[in-house]
């Protein structure tokens, strides 16, 4: 799973070999309406993974419409409210040189109808990724847009983002290394700073590293309950024996001063 949307006790997630898994968890994790379901055909890619390399998701809860992003071909396409139709498909020019392999992981709608995408490399492989800045839906050609960047912690990459309910934004990062494997963390940035020409650079509230769980971590959704703002995390296997799909849930708390 690479990317993890969360809307009440709907959770819908995104595979990147091109496939959605859908379902409502209940008390104590009973799951219902669970679905599998493919993205729609006119997404396009064809059958090849490097076609079908979806990475990222996010949903406008008005309009019931879903935005995907596709590595490889840095490609953002744009369905209806059951992923039954993709009602269009484009490459912003902005995009356009983004690596083939790391290109749009992070997909993030803010409440405001702004949307935030971010590449997990960089074209000239510097420390600072790409960032688009739509100010309305990014399958349209007209929408108004702006660069900006992100860099992530050191040795990290950035793998999906959420808005918290206060509307700061939450940053998953991933690192992988022969003798740590997978690693992750979590930056917090300030949404005053997402503006034109701003390298954003948020402060580190989380890390999952040994003795914590570790994996491959690639989603993250967050929301209220019962008056507590939740964090969930979502990990891809890879289709590796060696790994996990592991569905994490977190209650957020602040730090208190001394």
């Amino acid at each position: 799973m690479s990317s993890l949307n969360v809307e009440g006790n709907r959770l819908t997630a995104l595979s990147d070999a091109g496939g959605l898994v859908q379902f409502r968890i209940g008390q104590f994790g009973h799951i219902s309406q669970a679905k599998i379901m493919p993205v729609p055909t006119e997404c396009g890619g064809g059958k090849e993974k490097t076609g079908r390399d979806t990475e990222s998701l996010a949903h406008d809860p008005q309009s019931g419409r879903w935005w995907m992003g596709f590595e490889w071909r840095n490609v953002i396409c744009r369905t209806n409210e059951d992923f039954t139709v993709g009602e269009r498909v484009i490459q912003p020019p902005e995009m356009a040189n983004w690596p083939h392999t790391k290109g749009a992981e992070t997909l993030l709608r803010l409440r405001d109808g702004r949307f935030v995408v971010i590449a997990e490399g960089a074209p000239n492989g510097g420390p600072i990724r790409p960032v688009v800045l739509f100010k309305g839906d990014p399958a349209e050609t007209n929408t108004p847009r702006t660069r900006l960047g992100y860099l992530p912690p050191d040795g990290f990459s950035p793998t999906d983002a959420t808005e918290l309910p206060d509307g700061r934004i939450l940053i998953l990062n991933r690192s992988f290394t022969l003798t740590s494997l997978f690693t992750a963390c979590v930056t917090i940035i300030d949404p005053r700073t997402v503006h034109a020409g701003a390298v954003l650079k948020g402060a580190v509230i989380a890390r999952f590293e040994p003795p914590a769980i570790t994996e491959n971590f690639e989603g993250i959704a967050s929301g209220t309950e019962n008056g507590r703002t939740v964090v969930w995390i979502i990990s891809d296997d890879n289709f590796a024996s060696w790994q996990r799909t592991l569905l994490l849930k977190f209650a957020l708390t602040e730090a208190r001063a001394n």
